[in-house]
């Protein structure tokens, strides 16, 4: 058994201490701290919260060499066990990190807890020294102060909050056990959050025919400053929001149910249902996949379908989260210039970040897009046999992490099962070009009578040039500008048509005074008739049909 002890420290610091000891069967030992942490697929930078690492055998110190900034080498040549100790500073509220401080202890073990991949299987325990008037939420028992895991992944798999301001919201769905617990205030009633988790809970259940595990947490950090954060576990899911004021009540609200919806079906796919990649996961190694639209693109659309189909969501409200998503992928210039799947695999490379000039799309965002466009053509080619959730349920059945995982061709091959040829050709589109998901949008969407309209936006100076403008400085350019050659990235704008630059400006940007490498230069612009970055408002159809009728009664029953 490996043993670990967590020591606070003075709560301000944002120090804990933590001994880990473990036995030894080589002469000498690599002890790593995760490089990656699952549900987020970039490097991590948790080596960097660790403050004086030392090896020990009872009295005497081991040579340790840090031979990678996630890797220390010790050796161990001469004794059968020894303590790995070092201080963390626990100080980065997300769902994926750990924080420290005068008002709680919260872990998120993979971020701080080291290991050795060889004994990854062996149980441990974990003794975790918290005020005595802390209430603990954890997927673990914690009695008389101490956790025990099974392995190192069930134990990162089982985040950790202790305060004194937990508050614990219990609901029941059929046989299994649900818990919301909360830490700090919220803006709405305990009675709401009950009633509305128990809808999409009972809708997702119903829909797979069971629910994986027999007891559940949602722990939620609510925050008086904006945040918004989710991570999947199997027994659980932390979920970060904020601000939590009256004022915020709707937005709150609307933020809560999302996250949780998403987060719950990722109960299936993900911490069960996995790419081969991480079956199992190697938290030392770069882990990329390809098939980020399986992994979060098809749990963000069923994470807000689902709140549609338990009417939590009225059909207004699920038709502003689609809005969301079309406005967030038609807006963004990377869709023109690399596939999905391409996006996936440079998760690792490129991280979650927007950076000049975009080059990639949302898995989350464009991957939800996608399955609707699958899901509603696989109902309308089977009149409604089948649906993408028959895909993702054959998933669970074959390609769970203890089977070995999935790649691209299982989920392809199961497009060409429920949805024929026409449906698998799509995909191949859809996932592995960069072509303009539109007309596969619109068609779609007119089965269920629903269109898309184009309306003008704001930021009007990007709708007639095909240049983002952010602070004033160029962050992008589209490729099809024709200002291409004119413009760069990085340029500041002063004025334009002899007037302090405004994105809201209606008129045509003929004349453009900016900054270039501290040179002021004066530019003249031809207009062509181009224009770009449309809002997209997605409605229903006056006077639909009664096929589009039937078709939206049943997708969204």
């Amino acid at each position: 058994m490996i043993k670990i002890d967590i020591t606070l420290q003075s709560p301000l610091s944002h120090l804990v201490h933590i001994d880990i000891t473990f036995p030894v069967s080589n002469s000498n030992t690599n002890v790593y701290i995760p490089l990656w942490r699952p549900g987020r697929y970039e490097r991590a930078d948790f080596a960097n919260n660790f403050r004086k690492v030392i090896a020990r055998h009872k009295e005497n110190e081991l040579q340790v060499l840090k031979s990678l900034s996630h890797k220390w080498e010790i050796n161990t040549s001469e004794v059968r066990e020894f303590t790995f100790s070092y201080d963390y500073y626990a100080f980065k509220m997300d769902a994926g990190n750990s924080v420290f401080d005068e008002f709680q202890v919260y872990f998120n073990f993979i971020s701080c807890i080291a290991y050795i991949p060889e004994l990854i299987n062996q149980p441990v325990e974990v003794s975790i020294d918290i005020p005595r008037t802390y209430e603990v939420a954890c997927p673990l028992p914690f009695e008389n102060r101490i956790l025990k895991a099974s392995s190192y992944h069930v134990l990162v798999d089982s985040p950790f909050l202790a305060s004194k301001k937990l508050k614990k919201l219990p609901y029941q769905v059929d046989d299994y056990q649900f818990e919301v617990w909360i830490n700090g205030k919220h803006p709405l009633s305990d009675e709401k959050i009950i009633s509305d988790f128990k809808k999409f809970t009972r809708d997702q259940i119903q829909s797979f025919g069971y629910f994986p595990t027999k007891k559940y947490q949602f722990i939620v950090q609510s925050l008086d400053y904006k945040h918004y954060h989710g991570v999947e576990h199997q027994n659980s899911t932390v979920l970060i929001l904020g601000p939590n004021d009256p004022e915020s009540k709707n937005d709150y609200y609307e933020k809560l149910m999302g996250v949780a919806s998403h987060e719950l079906f990722h109960t299936w796919n993900v911490t069960r249902i996995r790419p081969k990649e991480m079956s199992p996961y190697e938290y030392q190694n770069e882990i990329s996949h390809p098939t980020g639209f399986a992994s979060e693109g098809f749990t963000t659309y069923y994470g807000e379908l689902f709140l549609k189909t338990s009417d939590t969501y009225s059909l207004d409200m699920y038709l502003k989260e689609l809005n969301s998503l079309c406005n967030r992928h038609f807006q963004n210039f990377g869709r023109h210039r690399t596939s999905l799947i391409d996006s996936s695999l440079n998760l690792w490379i490129d991280g979650y970040k927007n950076t000049p000039s975009s080059q990639k799309v949302s898995i989350y965002v464009k991957g939800a897009l996608c399955a609707l466009i699958l899901d509603l053509e696989i109902r309308h080619g089977s009149n409604h046999k089948y649906s993408l959730l028959d895909v993702v349920k054959e998933m669970m059945e074959y390609y769970t992490f203890d089977q070995g995982g999935y790649v691209k061709k299982d989920i392809f091959s199961l497009f060409k099962k429920y949805g024929g040829q026409q449906i698998l050709e799509l995909a191949h589109i859809l996932y592995e070009t960069a072509d303009d998901v539109e007309p596969y949008l619109k068609n779609a969407l007119a089965l269920v009578g629903l269109e898309l309209k184009l309306k003008s936006p704001e930021d009007m100076f990007c709708h007639f040039t095909g240049v983002k403008v952010s602070n004033q400085k160029i962050v992008d350019i589209v490729d099809q500008s024709p200002f291409l050659n004119q413009l760069s990235i990085g340029d500041k704008i002063i004025e334009v048509n002899n007037k302090p630059f405004d994105i809201r400006s209606n008129s045509f940007p003929k004349r453009i005074q900016l900054k270039r490498d501290e040179k002021t230069i004066n530019l003249e612009l031809l207009q062509d008739g181009s224009s770009f970055l449309w809002n997209y408002h997605l409605q229903k159809i006056n006077n639909i049909t009664s096929e589009q009728q039937r078709n939206r009664e049943q997708w969204l029953k």
